[in-house]
Formats: C-alpha cells, structure tokens, sequence
C-alpha cells in the first residue's frame, strides 16, 4: 500500500455523513477503503451502494471496500437463505431504502430485483487488505490465530481480546470497525485502531476515518461537520 489512505469506518446507511467525509479536504490525494457494513440500520443504504459504487468506477486513486458481517448477512439471504440474521441485523432499513412504499411480498420483491450494481459491488468486496505496516479488515484479527485471513477471521466472528494490552499482533497496526465505540470516539492504541464509532447505529453518533500513516482520526458528524 504506497498511497496515502483514508480508512472510513462502519456506514450503516448514512449517506449524507459519508457524502461530507469524501467532500472534505481530507479525502484529497488518498486511496479510499471501506471497513464494511456499509448497510443497515441507518436510512439511506440504497444511496450509499449507489455512491461507493461510482467511487469503485471514478475515484482517481482507487478504492478498496472490505466486506463487513452485515453485507454478508445480505449476501447469503439474496443467495436463498433464510432472512432472519438479515432482518436483525438492521435490514429492514435497508429493505426499506430500495421503495418509496413497500410492495405486497416486500422481502421476494426485494431479493428478486435487488440491483445488479449493487449486488455486483457486494460480491467484490474482500475480506482485508495486508501489507507489512497495515492489517485492515471488518472484525481484526484472531489472537487465537492471528495468521487467518478466512472468512470467519476477518469478517464474522468478533474478536472482543483485540482490545487487551498484551497481545502480539501479526504486524504493526491493525484497522477494523464493528466494535462501536462508546462517547463517539474512536480507539487508537500503538497497534489496534477501531474506527467504528457508532455512525448509523447510535443516535446522534460521528462517522469516523483514520488517516494513513498519519493515524489522524477524521469525523464526520451530524451536524454536517467535518474535523
């Protein structure tokens, strides 16, 4: 990874905080990445696949979106199972963000015509980005394997020890999200930062960014402030 990045943490549908993070003056010069859970919970899912995905197509260092536990969730029910882990993850928000009103057999309706770009940008998405500086990824890393990079690893299974001093990380500075952190703020240690702090989740909370190799953490918040 040479280029300078900006790591955008857990969306959940707010589209308009992630429209003035990428406006402001931070976002310049830098290589987008995208720590998953783009989706759910907050109004504007719909808007917030269709912007990331003009930013996969145009953003002139290119971008990276990293798959959270909550695309996977919208994967596996578009791929036929049941919707349960879906719904209670926040999908109904989601769901909801594709129709001005809700059609008969909504949940049929929606996987049926689930938008192609949308589900293509879904499908590409990765599990994490390595390079000897940097470990991005949704959920971490597994202190009880920290070498996997699999699925469960990286995207579905939470790893609370992350947060424990004495750990021995597999390179020097692990990004994730996930974790929603109390007070909207982000946590930054020597080798762990989380920049899940609450943004669509909890009322009123900030979409935070970490700034690479500055370790800078950039909020976007309700208010329409960008700091």
């Amino acid at each position: 990874m040479n280029h300078k990045l900006m790591v955008v943490g857990d969306v959940h549908g707010s589209y308009a905080q992630l429209a003035r993070l990428l406006d402001s003056r931070f976002s310049a010069g830098r290589r987008l990445v995208f720590v998953g859970d783009l989706i759910d919970r907050g109004p504007r899912t719909s808007d917030v696949l269709d912007l990331v995905a003009r930013l996969v197509a145009e953003w002139p260092l290119g971008v990276s979106v990293l798959r959270g536990n909550h695309e996977q969730a919208l994967l596996d029910f578009l791929d036929g199972n049941d919707a349960v882990t879906f719904l209670r993850n926040g999908g109904v928000a989601t769901v909801a963000s594709y129709y001005p009103q809700a059609p008969p057999n909504v949940l049929k309706v929606f996987r049926d015509s689930f938008p192609l770009e949308h589900l293509s940008l879904l499908r590409s998405t990765v599990t994490h980005l390595e390079s000897p500086e940097y470990l991005i990824s949704h959920m971490g890393y597994d202190p009880r394997r920290p070498n996997a990079r699999d699925l469960r690893a990286m995207v579905l299974e939470p790893h609370f020890e992350l947060f424990q001093t004495r750990l021995q990380p597999p390179v020097p500075l692990t990004v994730c999200g996930h974790y929603a952190q109390r007070g909207g703020r982000a946590f930054v240690s020597q080798s762990l930062i989380c920049i899940d702090t609450g943004c669509g989740t909890t009322e009123g909370a900030p979409l935070s960014a970490v700034l690479l190799p500055e370790r800078l953490i950039v909020q976007s918040d309700i208010g329409g402030e960008v700091k």
